[in-house]
């Protein structure tokens, strides 16, 4: 982790410990910070509380019946992971980036929802995020191509995060590939051809630069062809 990332971090945490002392729940949680590549908790291991994210990425993920990853989704800050009424994880956790997290007991978490409207609201905005990225997710598995599940999925990096033209991923091409249910040969290439078009620009292999947004929206709904 840079400096830079670690004082961003120790400022979101102490932000979020003054606001925790205001509301009264600062005996109701506590931070854990997590190692890019760790795994916070496995699918199948029991449910005992959950997390809100400060700072960094998540990913939940399970592995197929034939053996292939697949990973569910990506988590930012604000998002809120491992809240199941099971008695056990449906998905593995791990951190993409170095993360800071605040976890709270389940059943601790659930009383603060239901006496505090806005953490209340929190949680519904959080679950309405969860719930649009999934649907997107069906469409974009169900009935586009390759070359347009990649242009969604930049797309929607671009609407959660603060430059609308500038998309940073934490996620490797890998990730990428599993998630969409694609190859990282394919990803590669259909990144490369984006950028061919003018679609796009790369200046590093973990930033994407949207050049003619219009076009690659409509070539992610199907509107209008690439060459």
């Amino acid at each position: 982790m840079t400096n830079a990332h670690q004082f961003e971090d120790v400022v979101q945490v102490k932000r979020s410990a003054r606001e925790d002392n205001r509301s009264g729940n600062s005996r109701r949680c506590d931070y854990r910070y997590v190692k890019a590549g760790e795994t916070l908790y496995y699918e199948g291991d029991e449910t005992h509380d959950c997390y809100e994210i400060v700072s960094g990425v998540m990913k939940e993920s399970n592995v197929l019946e034939d053996g292939r990853c697949h990973i569910i989704e990506f988590y930012q800050p604000g998002d809120l992971i491992g809240l199941s009424k099971k008695n056990q994880r449906p998905y593995t956790a791990e951190a993409v980036t170095p993360c800071t997290l605040k976890r709270y007991p389940r059943e601790d978490y659930l009383e603060l929802v239901a006496a505090s409207p806005e953490r209340s609201e929190r949680l519904l905005q959080s679950l309405m995020r969860q719930l649009l990225r999934t649907q997107h997710q069906n469409l974009v598995l169900g009935r586009r191509s390759a070359g347009q599940r990649i242009a969604e999925f930049i797309l929607r990096l671009s609407e959660e995060q603060e430059d609308p033209e500038t998309v940073k991923l934490a996620m490797t091409r890998q990730d990428i590939a599993d998630h969409l249910g694609l190859t990282i040969e394919t990803v590669c290439r259909v990144l490369t051809d984006f950028k061919k078009c003018g679609l796009i620009c790369m200046p590093s292999a973990r930033s994407i630069i949207i050049q003619e947004k219009d076009v690659l929206e409509d070539y992610s709904n199907g509107r209008r062809p690439i060459h």
